[in-house]
């Protein structure tokens, strides 16, 4: 009976402490909690959130443009894979380095992410970054994924300013073919319109510019360019997963990048579903 008694007695000391170890973590939680939303809350996180993304400039992406006492600081973070002095990671990092609490880093950080989902939707490029540099295989990984988003937006730019430049040519076409006086084609610009083996005028599709003093045989009019798929923006860790799958396939010789680059290309030209496999 004593040692029954003995065993309940001990029993409810480890429950006690135990709700108490739990209490104690859910204050601290509480109060970790709570400082967080009052770091958040004040002007001096406010005040650095709004250096942070709205500082309006581009990085140079030439260094002659640079100051000349930020070139030595520019080739040391080459040396150690770090971020350009100036840039928007090296800022980042200002900035959360003065974060004293870890909790507060994480939350920060958070609030990091939320505004460049932000920017990402509403098609504006990340501060602090060169608008449309290939990403710089010499700097950190996290600066080559801020290079891959501004890339992306400005060809996403790209994209739709061509668009619309096609559909007013298209526009203005079916107008010109409406319009009896410029059945003759005397009024349309050659640079936009080519003559068929009829001889009738066509809207000039998918051309660039002029390839140099190169002419067609048949009608004697200049020859022009295509306008070509951009490359793909590949950081240094796609380039090693890119590697690692060439290897894994077996093939070697310096053509087998290049023809994986193609199929991909030939595969998202593809429209249907089931060539998306």
């Amino acid at each position: 009976m004593n040692d029954m008694k003995f065993s309940g007695d001990q029993y409810l000391k480890e429950k006690g402490g135990l709700s108490l170890s739990v209490v104690k973590s859910l204050v601290r939680r509480e109060k970790e909690e709570r400082s967080s939303s009052e770091f958040f809350g004040d002007d001096e996180t406010k005040s650095l959130m709004y250096s942070l993304f709205k500082f309006a400039e581009e990085l140079p992406h030439d260094e002659s443009q640079c100051a000349p006492e930020l070139l030595h600081s520019a080739s040391l973070s080459r040396d150690i894979h770090g971020a350009p002095p100036g840039s928007f990671v090296h800022h980042l990092g200002e900035i959360i380095g003065s974060i004293s609490s870890v909790h507060k880093m994480a939350f920060f950080w958070q609030s990091v992410v939320v505004e460049l989902k932000k920017l990402w939707s509403d098609g504006q490029p990340v501060p602090r970054m060169s608008l449309n540099a290939a990403p710089d295989l010499n700097c950190c990984l996290l600066y080559q994924e801020m290079q891959v988003i501004n890339c992306c937006i400005a060809r996403k730019k790209r994209r739709k300013a061509a668009k619309e430049t096609l559909d007013s040519s298209l526009k203005q076409e079916c107008i010109d073919n409406s319009n009896p006086r410029c059945s003759n084609g005397d009024s349309r610009d050659s640079g936009i319109y080519a003559s068929n083996s009829s001889g009738d005028q066509v809207l000039r599709l998918g051309v660039d510019c002029a390839s140099g003093n190169l002419t067609l045989l048949e009608t004697g009019e200049p020859v022009y360019s295509p306008i070509l798929q951009e490359g793909p923006i590949m950081t240094a860790e796609l380039i090693k997963e890119t590697e690692e799958l060439v290897l894994r396939t077996g093939s070697v010789g310096a053509g087998c990048s290049q023809l994986l680059s193609d199929m991909q290309a030939f595969k998202a030209s593809l429209k249907l579903p089931r060539h998306w496999l």
